[in-house]
């Protein structure tokens, strides 16, 4: 199927609006009772019967029944790995409609390679500018939770592009450059199968302009939250709108602890204005470009990159053997594996010696804080480490000395 065939979402407001009306009346349930719900377990793709939901899906076998592999782990009923969507709006774009719906289309042929449905809202839901990106995020969550078991999608990336009559510094876009990448890289080890939203930082901190969110009911409550936050909580102050509603959501405790930062760079990177970027990079985000004063507008920017592909796609489309990238995600996930374990260790070790020391729950509550608000600075993650093992060290050659 050609991407001009893709069939866009804007079918999907009128179920979503008595959605979020049921979500609005619900909401104040969540802000008392967050709580955090064990992952969907995800089936195989199958073919989709034509509902607006979708633009295309993969043709695969039927999934086996959950309940009669209760003992599989996350992802284990996938042959090709998890199943993942993506989404993202444009609409009233007339200033670069051409340069946004390229950009568009690097996104549809990246998820033509990998299989991914690619979900497009061209037009508002609700009356809430910058909020239409979490309601129509949780239609979508929630229409892949009411699939059987083996049909739902696993996770659902979010894809920043163009909406106009905004902020400009929100009017952020993204143009997708090696398509030898997939989405599923990123994702959480089995390990992690807790982690249920991963997340990069800007200047400003949490950027809300790209994330990856895992079709599950942790995810229905969190962007239930951020959807009625505004009318259960009127007098608080939202400086980015729906991305400082995504963050307050994120820190609260039930959700902090299914969230974790990810380098910047390894999927959305910042400074395009500069040239040459380096060839290792995967997808490019214009976010707040133009916004500043700058000398080039955002169209002239994109429109130059856009060129640039089209001329060389090859470029940029560096096979994954010859990139550093999977080497720094398996770096990550490992760091925090290793974070967690010293954890572990020193709780077991305090119980068995009785040691009730201030300084090893210190460093143990700062590690814990790293991992989930700088899990991205893998020198920082290091550190908490090595300050909890030299903190052990010390202590127990106290205790022993004390024997």
């Amino acid at each position: 199927m050609t991407i001009s065939e893709q069939m866009y979402l804007a079918a999907a407001s009128r179920p979503l609006r008595g959605t979020l009306l049921l979500l609005l009346f619900l909401g104040s349930y969540y802000f008392g009772n967050p709580f955090s719900a064990t992952p969907a377990v995800p089936g195989k793709p199958t073919k989709e019967d034509g509902t607006s939901w979708t633009s295309w899906v993969a043709d695969s076998e039927q999934a086996k029944s959950p309940a009669s592999n209760s003992s599989l782990k996350l992802n284990e009923l996938h042959e090709n790995g998890p199943r993942i969507r993506q989404a993202t709006m444009i609409y009233e774009t007339d200033k670069f409609n051409s340069v946004y719906e390229r950009a568009v289309d690097s996104h549809l042929r990246h998820g033509e390679r990998w299989n991914n449905p690619t979900h497009i809202l061209r037009h508002d839901i609700v009356d809430a500018g910058f909020f239409n990106k979490p309601a129509f995020l949780l239609g979508i969550v929630i229409n892949e939770m009411a699939k059987p078991y083996g049909k739902r999608a696993d996770w659902l990336v979010y894809v920043a592009w163009a909406v106009a009559g905004l902020p400009r510094w929100f009017d952020a876009d993204t143009v997708l450059l090696n398509n030898e990448v997939s989405w599923s890289l990123f994702l959480p080890p089995p390990e992690f199968n807790e982690i249920n939203f991963l997340a990069t930082k800007d200047q400003n901190g949490f950027n809300a302009g790209m994330f990856f969110i895992r079709i599950c009911e942790w995810s229905v409550n969190m962007l239930s939250e951020v959807v009625s936050l505004r009318q259960f909580k009127p007098t608080l102050e939202l400086p980015f709108y729906d991305q400082s509603a995504m963050l307050w959501a994120i820190e609260r405790p039930g959700y902090e602890e299914h969230a974790v930062y990810q380098p910047h760079n390894w999927w959305n990177s910042f400074g395009v204005q500069g040239q040459p970027m380096p060839t290792d990079r995967f997808l490019l985000h214009f976010a707040g470009v133009d916004c500043c004063g700058g000398p080039e507008s955002k169209g002239t920017i994109m429109t130059r990159w856009l060129d640039k592909m089209d001329i060389n796609p090859d470029e940029y489309s560096t096979p994954l053997d010859d990139l550093t990238l999977p080497a720094e995600v398996k770096e990550f996930w490992s760091n925090l594996i290793t974070a967690r374990k010293t954890m572990e260790t020193a709780d077991q070790w305090s119980m068995d010696n009785k040691y009730e020391g201030n300084d090893l729950k210190a460093a143990r509550v700062e590690l814990r804080q790293t991992m989930m608000s700088e899990a991205d600075d893998f020198a920082k993650i290091n550190a908490g480490v090595k300050r909890m093992e030299n903190i052990m060290s010390d202590a127990s050659k106290r205790v022993d000395g004390d024997r």
